[in-house]
């Protein structure tokens, strides 16, 4: 997948998920058209995919998370798997909807 396709991908999982605060990622109907997507992350898949890593290398990720990484305790991911009640959860999944790319990326020939 290309790098536009990873984040439109990312997005649209991550919006559903703010829209649907319940639900797991494993839950997004958007999964039917995908093959196997690493830890269920495209942007996981895309450093799988696009650099010389093996596995889903947080140091290689194409998003610019704060504090550097989206679980580590504090990230955004982290926060969102730990959170119980829908209204914060909604919050986080928009937040993460939201991380930007990496500046200077490109896409791989």
């Amino acid at each position: 997948m290309t790098l536009k396709e990873m984040y439109a991908n990312h997005q649209e999982l991550w919006f559903w998920l703010a829209d649907n605060p319940k639900k797991e990622k494993k839950d997004w109907p958007g999964w039917d058209t995908y093959d196997p997507v690493a830890d269920d992350c495209f942007a996981c898949q895309w450093t799988i995919d696009n650099t010389k890593d093996t596995d889903s290398s947080c140091p290689n990720c194409p998003l610019d998370w704060p504090h550097r990484r989206c679980g580590s305790g504090v990230g955004l991911f982290f926060l969102w798997c730990g959170a119980t009640d829908p209204q914060n959860r909604a919050v986080v999944a928009n937040l993460i909807a939201n991380v930007p790319l990496k500046t200077g990326l490109k896409e791989q020939p």
